[in-house]
């Protein structure tokens, strides 16, 4: 059978990805993430820790953490996605206005390039995944879901293309997650 063949095949079994939740906890030694996606009955939920330093400030309103974990969960989830590549992503913990779905659309289309080449996979922006806002509930944020830990793992992307980044948001940096494990994830394949 062959790459595409199973990717097609994946989709139509599959036919959705939700970003479910995530929760966080800052402690003195830094801050613990969890996230917690779904594709039909599999559930993964990846761990992440951020380390204290002395020039990294925790202490900031619960607002602008909520912000950076969930969007750390976007980048996180694509390492997942790629598992049965389902056509639809559904964000249950967050709202996405259609300029940030375009934005993460664009990320992960062009930082799965390699992915889809290696696979000899055809797929095309326009159709690959779409991003849809599920129904927000406040339980959804901020859970602490660290009691019940399920698949854990984890995964990184590249952004291969540099102007890609952030070229809507002036004054922005790059963030990477793991980028150790970036360099060892050259060799995944379906």
């Amino acid at each position: 059978m062959s790459n595409q063949t199973k990717y097609d095949t994946f989709r139509q079994t599959f036919p959705e990805f939700v970003y479910e939740k995530y929760g966080y906890d800052v402690q003195p030694d830094g801050l613990h993430i969890v996230f917690r996606f779904r594709i039909g009955d599999i559930c993964f939920q990846p761990t992440a820790f951020i380390p204290a330093r002395r020039f990294l400030h925790f202490e900031q309103p619960m607002a602008i953490l909520d912000k950076l974990v969930f969007n750390i969960g976007m980048i996180e989830l694509v390492s997942y996605w790629k598992c049965y590549c389902p056509p639809i992503v559904r964000v249950e913990c967050g709202t996405l206005d259609d300029s940030q779905v375009a934005f993460w659309k664009k990320i992960y289309f062009n930082g799965l390039g390699e992915f889809f080449y290696t696979n000899g996979i055809a797929a095309t922006m326009e159709e690959f995944m779409g991003i849809e806002n599920g129904e927000w509930r406040m339980g959804n944020v901020h859970t602490p879901v660290f009691d019940h830990p399920s698949k854990e793992g984890t995964g990184a992307e590249r952004i291969e293309n540099g102007e890609l980044r952030f070229e809507n948001y002036p004054g922005a940096s790059d963030f990477t997650v793991d980028p150790l494990l970036t360099l060892s994830a050259r060799d995944r394949t379906l």
